[in-house]
This record gives C-alpha cells, structure tokens and sequence, in this order.
C-alpha cells in the first residue's frame, strides 16, 4: 500500500508539473508576441529620428523652416513620434509641431540634474538613447528618443557636436500598439528596464509583482538597451482540484481492488485477470494526457541507463516501441551538431552544479522529421552510483514556427521576401564593423529602376508587384551567399558586395546586373523592358559609417539618372559638391520666390507666312547674387526634386499674362503667351495646389494662352487627359514641347486634345547642311498636317532655316534669328522697333514675303 501511495503522489505531481508547464508556454507565447511588437514599433520610430539627425548632420546652419520642413515629413509618415525638438548647444531652439509645445523651447538640458546626465549619455555614447518613462513637460508620461548630431566644419574639417535631437512617444499609445493593454486583461503583465551594477531597475508599465517566481520572463532590445517583459500566470484552482481528486480516486480504488485480490486470489484466479485489464485501461489514460499535450516523461540511472520512457517519447523521437534499449549517444546524435555543445554543458552542469536543467533544442527524429523540444530535467541521489535524472519533454516546434513568422514580418519584405530596410541597415552597420577588424573592403549598391512608375501606372500595381518580385530574382541570381541584398523602398534596391580585391569586382558584379535587367520581362502577356541606375561606393574610401555610404551611394544613383539612366556611377567629390549646390540653391531658391528675386522672359513667336508676331514664349531666368545666371535646366529639375514646381510654375504663370496684358493694353495688340506646365503639376494638381487650371480658365477669356506640355505627360492615365480637355474646352491650346525627343506615338496624338507640334531645336539645327535631318522635319510636317496639327520650329538660327520652313508650310517659328529672350521692358521696345537685338519686324516681314515668293515660284515651276 506504501508503493501505491507513492506511485499516486509522484503521479499526482507529474500531471500538476506537466499543468504548469503548459501554462508557462501559453503565457510565453503571449509575451513573445507583445515583446515583437514593442522592438519593431519602438526601432522603428527612432530610426526616423536617426534618419533627421543625419539630415540636420548635412546642413548644421539649421533654421526654423528648414526643420519644419525636414520634421513635417517625418511626422506625415505613420509613426507614434508627437513631436521633434532640436537643442543645439544642448538648449532646445526649434521644436515641430510649436502648437501645444511652447513649454519646451528654451529648456537647458545642463540646468536640469537628470536631463544633464541623459544628454551626456547621448554625446558621449554617440548613439541613440531612449529614456523612460518621463513626465513632458507639456503632461503626460512618456518615452524620449535622443539622437546626438556631429557635423564636420567646412573650415577647420574637425568633426563638431552640434546637439541632440529629441522625440518623445506616448507610452500608453506604444504599449497600446503593441497588445501590451490587451494582455494585461488577461493576466499580470510588467515591463521594465533591466538593472545593472550602475543603476537598478527601472519599473516602465504594470506591476513589479509581476517578476515573482510564477512567471515568465523575455527580454527585448530597445535602442541598445535590455528591457525585460514579465508575466506571471495563474493556476486553475478548480482544475487542479479536479485532477487530484480523479487521481486519488482512481489510486484508492486501485488500493481497494488490489486488496480484494490478496483476498480472492486462491478462490478466483480469473478475478487476478480482470484487474489487470483495468490497470492497463487506466496507463492507457496517463498515456493520452501525455499525448494531448505532447509531453513525455523519462528516467534514466546513472548505472542502469534509461529506466523508464513513456509512449510519448517514443512517439516524439520518431522510435518503434519495440526499440526498448536507448543510449545517450543516439539521442545525441538526434541532437542539432550546432547544439550539442549545449546539451553537453547543461548535463555536465546537472551532473556538478546545479539540481535542475531547462533548455529547448532542435532535433531530428529516426524518420527524419525536424523538431523544437523543450526540455526539463532534475537530478536526485547522493552517490555517483546512484544519481537519477527524471524529465520531461514537450514538442513546441509549432510555437518556434510561431516566433520565426513574427520575425520574418519584422525583417523581410513581404513581397520580394528580401531583407527589408531595417534588417539591411543592420547588416551595413555589422558589415562596416566587421570590415574595420578584418581590413576588408566592400562595395554597397544602390539600384533605382528606371521607368517603374511609368509601367505601374499604365499596366497597374499588380504588374508592377510581378515585376519587382521578378527582379529581385534576377538580382540575387548576380550576387554571392556572402553578399546582401534587400529592397529599401519602392522599386529601390539596395546590395553589398563582400571581400573586394579592386573595383574590377565591383563591375563585374554591375554588368551583370545591367544585363539580366535589360533583358524583356513577360507578365500576364505583357512584355516589359527597364533598365536601372545604379549608384556605387567603396568601403573605406567613401565613407566609414552605414549613414554616409548610403548617403553617397544614393548621390551616385543620381548621378547615373541624371546620364539618362540605365547606366552606373561611381560616387566623386565633384558629386558631393554638386549635392551640396543643391541643398544651397534649394535653400536660395526658397527665399528667391518669397522675396520675388526671379524673372520673366520672353521670347518671341512669329507666324512663318506674315511674319506678324503671334505669342511669347514665357521662360524662368534666375540671377542668382553669387553663383550667377542658374541655368533655366538645372531651375526647373531642381524644384521639380524638392516640390517647389508648383510656386514657381504659379509665379512664371501670372508673371506672364500680368505682363502680356499690360503689353497688349498699351499698344492695342492681341499678342498671346505660351506657358510651360511640368508633368509633377498636373500629377499633384487635385492633391498640392488645384488653382492653376482654375487660374488659367479664367484668365483665357482675355488672353490668348498656350500651354506647353512635354511628350511623357501623354501616358500617365485618364486624370491627365481630362485636365487637358478642360483647359482647351477653356479655349486654351495645348501644345507639345521639345517633339519627337519623347515617347509619343501616333495613338497618343490621336486620343488626346492637342493643337499644336514643337519641333525640338536638334531637329532645326542642320537641315539647311543635312538632307536626312530636312527629310525628318519633311516627316513631322506632313503628319501634322495629316493630324490638323499647327507647327513651330524651335531653334531657329539664320535666314536659311526661316526660309526652308517658309517653303515647307511650317505654320511659326522661334529662334535668335528672331530674337532672343527678353526681359517685358526690351520686348514692349522689340515690339515697337526700337530695339532690334538680331533683326527688326520690317526686316522678318520682308523675309516671310520673299520666302512666300520663293515657294510660289517653286511651286509653278514643278507645275510647269
């Protein structure tokens, strides 16, 4: 009867074990969720607030607009940032949004004891730092991101600090996104930092008691910081209850029917039987428990080996039950090679140190199938020869499954399946560093595809979707398993190339690339060709830090667009210069139009037949105090780029009719202007600034107005036609500038509401010495003709030309054979003759007479 009190209490505490145990992994798996959670949603908002930091890095003669601007665009993606403040000198001077954060500006950071010690532990660690919880000073508790900025001065070449950069997060919204409050109506859950010798911990959300002996504990890594996530978890009184009374009842009527036995046994042998067959009914129980739960018990003596194996083990090791002798060398050999070391120690530990073991492993059972196995073991006796180790074993290979999605969607582009930005900004970092010890160089790539948003808009986001998942297939098929590719951002691809001996690897690498992406797609019957522009950098010659080689690395990428694209370009000086140009002129170009500093000029446009002056030309000059005359090109890419094209399209347009109308009012003519739209203005005209069409519509009812549009503005969608259509419905022309150095086709001049050709000047500028450049103008000409379309021969340089086109029925022309462009005041005077500047109206009259008389004569004599 002592063995059966026994069996029943071993068993008793093996089934409340193998509870707890269940419970501990339900509770884990909950926490792992949350802890994914809190790691992606935290990294993820400040690594915006490294990304502005690097920005104010490149312009540290910072003012309020410009970090307006540069915190605007932050805080318009979808982040839990509420604002940004900027202490430079470690004094907060800007601050974005201001409303509601007015207590903020002015705040020293040295006259507070613990904001000092914070903003030295972001200057001297030179990395991000995340504080909390703190109470803001507009209310509230709350996390705080701080970024400390270093610049290199432009005079003395020494890196400087200029101060930090700070965000703070709300942390009831933080722990909201993150499932933390979901949980926490569920059961105790706390989340706090984790304490070193210097400083204890630091109790974030939830209660302390939550870290007790029942509960589970995960850590996470928050800004290089260990933050740890606990929750403890409740066992079931009632059900615990419940399986010890069934198991005592179940012991105590196997106590009395093995009495009964003893009793029986000499007059009914056939009774012994019956009892067996219950003995065996009730194992067969224990068995399913165990088999529910996927958890298996096992015994093994120091001497004897295995004594003991329930079914569940057999089952989870892929065993035969009639395989009944196991050594520790074949469930070593199951063992993962990369995790035997680990198992080893843990035994050595069991069998020297400690009394109890808990690891989790991955193995291959006898069929071949792959598993997680959580494993649980303590050691009893005191002799050598009589150490017994009993455990338990639980298949959680479904949770590992589990965990590894979680990261997976925290990592990797759901689309190509490449590494994300994240993960590859992590890898650079490592990369850098690892280059550092080792001495290695590498390059890193950034590849934009050419055209993408053209095919995407045209074809739809689903082919375009195919077409990136293609490409990504085709890049990694250029690259080695040492190298790293990801897809940073829409049809952006970034790559490392690892263990370089020169820059001829590199290209190897780059013509590679160029060839598998020239080569045709085919989606959905469609046939598809791009090409990229690739931007490269070298390790350590460009750049010691992930930050600065992307940053140049992207430069590069430009550059190779700005070839025309479908090329590759090597990061340069000149490069660097010319991007610090940019970011000047951005900067100038801004105050240039807020203090109306830019210009109109005119050039005019004359009817080839009567040589009368139909229209001006209206054209941006922008004399800038210290660089000179910006050329009208780099202007017009320069605010397309940085989204200034629709102020300065809106100045050139009322600039011009203002002045045209005045010009018109004073000498009774009905001269008309012709203004150059962008592409980006009619794409951002129902979102930026819907005006311009309604501004132009208006103003067409008293001035003649022509808008000129280039040839890629026709395949963009239906929204584009129907602007067009509303403008010439207005009485406006449309007009198509540059022709024939686009993309338009027939169909395109067919289907959309066009009056009127301009011939690109590389067309004008030879036909007077090259027959074929005449033959193709000859072309241009008779379709236009065929198609109801008015002409204008742009580039017009000397009187054969004029006359040539005269000849030809070319309806007007522009050119300094005409005149140049012109400020309002020299063309009031141009028109009056008083300023002939190539030639005068009496003179352009004379020629159109005399090239009229020229295509008579012409014409009677092939009649003749």
């Amino acid at each position: 009867m002592l063995s059966i009190f026994l069996a029943e209490t071993w068993l008793e505490s093996l089934i409340v074990h193998h509870y707890q145990q269940n419970e501990r992994v339900k509770t884990l798996q909950r926490l792992s969720v949350v802890r994914a959670n809190l790691e992606t949603i935290l990294n993820n908002n400040l690594s915006l607030l490294k990304g502005m930091s690097i920005a104010i890095a490149s312009q540290p003669a910072l003012d309020q607009a410009s970090f307006d601007r540069y915190a605007k665009q932050i805080l318009r993606s979808e982040t839990l940032l509420l604002n940004l403040a900027a202490a430079p000198d470690m004094v907060v001077k800007f601050v974005y949004p201001l409303e509601g954060n007015e207590k903020v500006l002015g705040l020293d950071y040295f006259k507070h004891k613990q904001q000092r010690m914070e903003a030295l532990k972001v200057r001297n660690s030179r990395s991000l730092v995340i504080a909390g919880p703190v109470d803001l000073v507009q209310g509230g508790r709350a996390f705080i991101g701080r970024a400390p900025i270093f610049y290199v001065d432009e005079i003395t070449q020494k890196e400087r600090f200029w101060g930090i950069l700070s965000a703070p997060m709300k942390i009831d919204r933080v722990l909201n996104a993150a499932g933390f409050f979901e949980l926490e109506q569920q059961q105790a859950i706390s989340l706090r930092k984790k304490g070193t010798p210097e400083r204890g911990e630091k109790l974030i959300a939830g209660f302390s008691d939550a870290f007790n002996r029942a509960s589970v504990i995960t850590e996470l890594s928050i800004a290089g910081e260990i933050w740890e996530l606990g929750a403890s978890f409740e066992l079931n009184p009632e059900r615990r209850t419940d399986l010890t009374a069934y198991i005592r009842l179940a012991f105590t009527l196997f106590g009395l029917l093995f009495g009964l036995i003893l009793f029986l046994i000499w007059r009914r042998s056939d009774e012994r039987n019956r009892l067996i067959e219950q003995l065996t009914y009730r194992e067969s129980i224990l068995e399913r428990v165990g088999s529910l739960a996927s958890v298996g018990g096992w015994e093994y003596h120091s001497t004897k080996g295995f004594t003991f194996l329930s079914n569940e083990i057999y089952h989870l090791l892929e065993l035969p039950k009639s395989a009944d002798f196991l050594t520790p060398v074949q469930l070593l050999a199951m063992v993962d090679p990369n995790y035997q070391q680990k198992l080893l120690k843990n035994i050595d530990l069991l069998l020297n140190d400690v009394e109890s073991i808990d690891l989790e492993l991955p193995i291959k059972g006898a069929l071949g199938a792959e598993k997680w196995l959580h494993i649980q073991a303590y050691i009893h006796g005191e002799s050598a020869d009589q150490l017994i180790i009993r455990g338990v074993v639980q298949d959680i290979t479904e949770r590992k499954e589990n965990t590894n999605i979680i990261q997976r969607q925290a990592n990797y582009d759901p689309l190509t399946k490449l590494a994300n930005r994240t993960l590859f900004d992590e890898k650079l970092d490592y990369t850098v560093a690892n280059a550092k010890r080792t001495g290695q160089i590498f390059a890193l790539l950034y590849i934009d595809l050419d055209r993408f948003k053209l095919i995407n808009d045209s074809l739809g986001s689903g082919i375009g979707d195919k077409l990136l998942i293609e490409v990504a297939a085709r890049l990694l098929g250029c690259i080695r398993d040492s190298d790293i590719l990801s897809r940073r951002t829409g049809d952006e691809f970034t790559m490392i190339i690892n263990q370089l001996n020169n820059n001829s690897d590199v290209e190897i690498v780059v013509n590679k690339v160029g060839v598998v992406l020239k080569e045709a797609f085919y989606i959905e019957g469609n046939q598809i060709h791009i090409g990229a522009s690739i931007g490269i950098t070298i390790y350590p010659i460009d750049g010691e830090s992930g930050g600065v080689l992307l940053q140049n690395a992207d430069q590069g990428m430009y550059s190779a667009k700005g070839k025309g694209g479908n090329t590759y370009s090597y990061f340069t000086s000149q490069m660097q210069l010319l991007s610090d140009r940019r970011l000047h002129l951005h900067n100038d170009l801004i105050e240039a139009l807020d203090k109306n500093r830019l210009e109109v000029y005119y050039q005019p446009i004359v009817n080839l037949q009567s040589g009368a002056l139909v229209e001006c030309e209206a054209l941006i000059r922008w004399q800038h105090p210290k660089l000179g005359a910006i050329p009208a090109e780099e202007l017009v890419t320069l605010a397309e780029d940085v989204g200034l094209i629709g102020r300065l399209g809106n100045f050139v347009m009322c600039q011009a009719l203002s002045d045209i109308n005045e010009m018109n009012d004073r000498h009774n003519t009905n001269i008309g202007v012709a203004i150059n739209k962008s592409y980006r203005e009619f794409i951002s005209a129902n979102e930026i600034d819907p005006l311009w069409i309604m501004q132009l519509k208006k103003a067409g009812a008293r001035t003649k107005i022509t808008v000129e549009i280039t040839e890629s503005l026709l395949i963009e969608n239906d929204e584009i036609y129907q602007m067009l259509q509303e403008l010439r419905s207005a009485g406006i022309k449309i007009s198509i500038d540059d022709f024939g150095t686009g993309y338009s086709s027939l169909s395109y001049l067919r289907r959309f509401p066009i009056d009127q050709l301009k011939i690109d000047r590389s067309f004008i500028k030879d036909i007077d010495t090259n027959k074929d450049e005449l033959a193709l103008v000859d072309i241009i000409l008779a379709m236009a003709d065929n198609l109801s379309l008015k002409v204008v021969a742009e580039g017009v340089e000397n009187t054969a030309q004029f006359t040539l086109l005269s000849q030809r029925n070319c309806d007007f022309c522009q050119g300094y054979h005409i005149a140049r462009p012109m400020p309002i005041a020299d063309l009031d005077r141009w028109l009056t003759g008083a300023l002939l500047p190539h030639m005068g109206r009496a003179t352009l009259l004379t020629e159109a007479v005399v090239a009229k008389s020229e295509r008579s004569e012409s014409v009677d004599v092939e009649s003749q």
